[in-house]
């Protein structure tokens, strides 16, 4: 295999997808199995995917341009059979390497995914090896088995479509089996600090997004609700200007692109990310009632972002542009996908910012910003699922996406800086009115006040690989686990 890996890179380059598929199949009880037959299927069924990671993946990793890498392994791996003892074993061995490499290799833009079918007409059955009985009753049971199979009659390209998918979305694990378990992971998992996931080593379980009916009592909130850090507190108070506007311009761009959806689970998850995104709209219009009810009115503010996304980024091109409809389209699912890049990083800072607990900040304000947090990490990839069903194929639609991001991230800059100056010239308590200085907002960065510039802007290449999930971006176990115990969300529940 070494030859192999050599001359497929020196003829045709690093291979952007490898598909590890490569097995035989060994029936028989355990007694039975000779050690001869144990390592002949180790060789094929476990040592092949060992080598072709190895020497296909260290090409990916050395490039440094991502990739995907797929090991096939079987239903087998965590499903107990009397009589596949040696087949379940070596299958099982490659679900846990194709967990434990795709931890290691996240941090390195590769993607790993196990695809565990169950029974699937292929012609495996015909070339199996039955342990303890005569090359007779050996023909016999692989005539049966096979039989078996094609009665059952799924198709190894439902195998294909799985594999397909998992690559697409970056899910680690799919069975072949419509009815079998669908552990499909969006996210790595691994220790602490692994790079895309920063869970303590569990697995990130897929679970329905659907939106929560939350309500916030802002009676007891004040103006400066991290008491004496007006620059930490407005910079963060930008949300509630740019997100009921832009939050419903999502929902209504969603809302065009939806007949385009084929795919019944995208669209699943669409429908769920409509219903958050537009409660969180609705909660954060309440913050803006509030704050005009302490005599800081943002209507003056709030008007450009009403114009930017009704009219500029509208159903129709501003000006009348001669864009096609679809393009169109295509270019506004792209700049929310690049905008959710960065509410996904924010949510999952906001999740774990210890600093704004210590300042002592507002309960219902931190329980708000945490479970529309929570909620954002939740749906992480959902914007992009969407983009990259809708958005077209090939360099196209790759180029698109950069463009999103290109237009997303310089204007969401300029108006957080424009928002948060506007904020503080019109706050009614500090005297003098200080202005937003770049000074204070690095001192409110370094007490954990707010995220640091370096967290936001390493969201930008990481968007940019072309083998990019968001599904590597957070935590979603952390989202999962405040949600249980936010006060508004378990109150809605």
């Amino acid at each position: 295999m070494e030859k192999l890996a050599a001359k497929v890179a020196a003829e045709y380059g690093v291979v952007d997808i490898l598909v590890n598929n490569a097995g035989i199949g060994i029936g028989g009880s355990f007694f039975d199995t000779t050690t001869e037959d144990w390592k002949k299927v180790l060789d094929v069924n476990l040592w092949g995917v060992i080598h072709g990671c190895r020497l296909f993946g260290r090409q990916m990793a050395e490039r440094g341009q991502g990739g995907h890498i797929v090991n096939i392994a079987s239903a087998a791996a965590y499903q107990p059979s009397r009589a596949l003892s040696a087949y379940g074993t070596s299958k099982a061995a490659v679900l846990m390497l194709s967990e434990s490499l795709r931890a290691e290799l996240a941090g390195r833009g590769i993607g790993v995914s196990a695809i565990c079918p169950g029974f699937v007409n292929t012609a495996i059955t015909s070339t199996a090896r039955f342990a303890g009985v005569d090359a007779d009753e050996e023909k016999r049971r692989q005539k049966r088995t096979a039989r078996l199979y094609r009665l059952r009659n799924y198709p190894p390209e439902k195998v294909a479509d799985a594999i397909l998918r998992a690559v697409v979305r970056n899910l680690f694990f799919r069975t072949g089996h419509p009815r079998g378990p669908q552990r499909a992971r969006p996210g790595p998992m691994g220790a602490e600090g692994t790079a895309g996931d920063r869970t303590a080593g569990a697995a990130e379980v897929s679970h329905e997004i659907a939106p929560r009916r939350v309500a916030f009592d802002w009676s007891r909130t004040p103006l400066h609700w991290i008491p004496g850090e007006p620059t930490a507190t407005h910079v963060i108070n930008v949300l509630h200007l740019l997100l009921p506007a832009g939050e419903r311009w999502f929902v209504k761009v969603f809302k065009e692109g939806l007949p385009l959806i084929t795919d019944p689970e995208l669209r699943a998850d669409v429908k769920g990310f409509m219903g958050q995104e537009a409660t969180h709209s609705v909660q954060h219009t309440h913050v803006l009632d509030h704050l005009a009810a302490q005599r800081l009115d943002t209507a003056d503010f709030t008007q450009y972002a009403d114009f930017l996304f009704e009219r500029l980024l509208g159903e129709r091109p501003p000006l009348n542009a001669p864009i096609p409809a679809r393009e169109w389209l295509r270019f506004r699912l792209s700049v929310v996908a690049a905008v959710e890049q960065f509410t996904a990083v924010l949510g999952d800072w906001v999740l774990a910012a210890d600093g704004l607990d210590r300042a002592g900040a507002d309960e219902v304000m931190l329980d708000l910003l945490r479970w529309h947090g929570a909620e954002e990490v939740e749906h992480r990839a959902v914007a992009f699922d969407m983009y990259q069903h809708c958005g077209g194929t090939g360099t196209a639609r790759y180029a698109r996406r950069v463009a999103g991001m290109a237009v997303t991230a310089p204007v969401m800059l300029y108006l957080w800086v424009w928002g948060t100056a506007y904020l503080m010239r019109h706050d009614p308590q500090p005297a003098g009115r200080p202005r937003y200085s770049l000074k204070e907002h690095g001192k409110a960065v370094r007490k954990g006040l707010l995220p640091p510039w370096r967290d936001l802007g390493a969201a930008v290449p990481r968007y940019l690989r072309r083998s990019y999930h968001p599904s590597r971006e957070g935590s979603l176990s952390r989202a999962v686990e405040y949600l249980k115990r936010s006060p508004a969300a378990r109150a809605a529940s």
